[in-house]
């Protein structure tokens, strides 16, 4: 008989248990995957109205409190939604390119001129010591691009588009990089690659009457490059430039 209440109290505990993880909820989401343009939004639902919603990185998407996904800048993240009854999921979310107006060149400052090379895919046209000079036989929008090197360490780069290509250019940038106020420099367009306290590097647009300079150089906030240094490195991107 003891045996017998033991058996029955042992399947009585088996069953509850389950048939609590059969009815446990797990919190879904109506898409775990998201592709959209920056500036663009799509909306997300989860299955509890319990909802809290974060984005990784909002420098690239940001995700309001309803579930709406707004495209910031091209990369990648991950929106969350958290519920206190149903756990939490996840969606992967990837703000793609409107504008492909040239590829962007190797961005490692401080890599070596040899790993440069190794890395960038274009047609090499000059070498000197403190420099590189590239042309793009497959794309007409560019003139070329030049590395600039210092103590044998890549400090900066420039891409010279065709002026015709100025505008898209703008656009090609502010699709990728966050605009921010040039405060009477002689630049046309700064940006940076990131909330202000947060970018490590600094992309400065300046057209001439020959072409526009897009020139990409580390930023750092507390260590930031003088308004001399800048126009230095312009310069010198511009003396290599007519060697295009």
């Amino acid at each position: 008989m003891k045996n017998t209440l033991i058996m029955t109290a042992l399947v009585a505990s088996l069953v509850f248990a389950g048939c609590s993880k059969d009815d446990e909820k797990k919190l879904t989401l109506s898409n775990d995957k998201v592709s959209l343009n920056a500036e663009e939004t799509e909306k997300i639902t989860a299955s509890s109205t319990d909802v809290t919603w974060e984005s990784e990185n909002t420098f690239v998407a940001k995700v309001s409190s309803s579930g709406l996904i707004t495209g910031n800048h091209v990369g990648k993240t991950t929106v969350t939604a958290t519920s206190a009854k149903e756990g939490i999921a996840k969606c992967a979310v990837e703000v793609t390119p409107k504008f492909h107006t040239y590829t962007e060149p190797v961005l490692e400052f401080g890599a070596t001129m040899a790993s440069i090379k190794s890395k960038e895919s274009r047609t090499l046209s000059n070498e000197t010591s403190d420099g590189l000079t590239y042309k793009d036989p497959n794309n007409k929008k560019i003139n070329g691009l030049a590395y600039l090197f210092e103590k044998g360490k890549m400090t900066s780069v420039g891409v010279f588009v065709k002026n015709a290509y100025a505008v898209e250019a703008v656009d090609f940038l502010a699709e990728r990089y966050l605009p921010i106020d040039v405060n009477g420099q002689n630049y046309d367009a700064l940006f940076v690659n990131n909330a202000i306290d947060k970018a490590d590097m600094l992309v400065i647009m300046d057209m001439d009457t020959s072409a526009t300079l897009i020139m990409y150089a580390a930023y750092s906030k507390s260590k930031s490059r003088s308004l001399v240094e800048e126009d230095i490195m312009i310069n010198q991107f511009k003396q290599m430039f007519k060697g295009f």
